[in-house]
């Protein structure tokens, strides 16, 4: 008995065959349509959203170019301070997102780590979070303002 005589006595094994690859295919399509790189360009040219944290501006940029700016941080990446605020020239801004911006960050450090490990370096650890207290503070008077 032949391939096609079976498939005809027994249509089920067709129908199985055709939900397995079809099944198979849904898999595949999906997976390819996923983009896990964090460098692609679907992923850089996202548009992402900021807000400045003194100020509450909320702005849109490209996330490669959000990426770049915390890239150009020295050393590691503290997760408490953002980008700077070109209004306020502060550290204040962050994604949007609390979880995208921790997953962004770790990311980011893993990489610099990862890059330092290779030239034989190591990054220094972030500076305590404890605030800084007045007695903390430098004793010299402050810096005359300009006229």
């Amino acid at each position: 008995m032949g391939l096609r005589e079976t498939l005809q006595n027994k249509p089920w094994i067709g129908y199985a065959i055709a939900g397995v690859l079809l099944v198979v295919s849904v898999v595949l399509a999906v997976r390819s349509f996923k983009d896990s790189d964090p460098y692609s360009p679907s992923n850089t040219t996202e548009i992402v959203t900021i807000r400045y944290t003194d100020t509450n501006e909320e702005v849109s940029m490209p996330r490669g170019r959000f990426e770049k700016m915390l890239a150009e941080t020295v050393g590691r990446i503290d997760p408490s301070k953002g980008i700077i605020n070109p209004k306020t020239n502060q550290p204040t801004g962050f994604l949007v997102s609390k979880s995208e911006w921790e997953e962004t960050v770790k990311r980011m450090n893993a990489e610099k780590e990862a890059a330092a490990a290779a030239r034989g370096k190591t990054l220094p650890p972030l500076p305590s979070s404890a605030p800084s207290s007045p007695s903390n503070a430098s004793s010299a008077p402050p810096a005359p303002k300009p006229e």
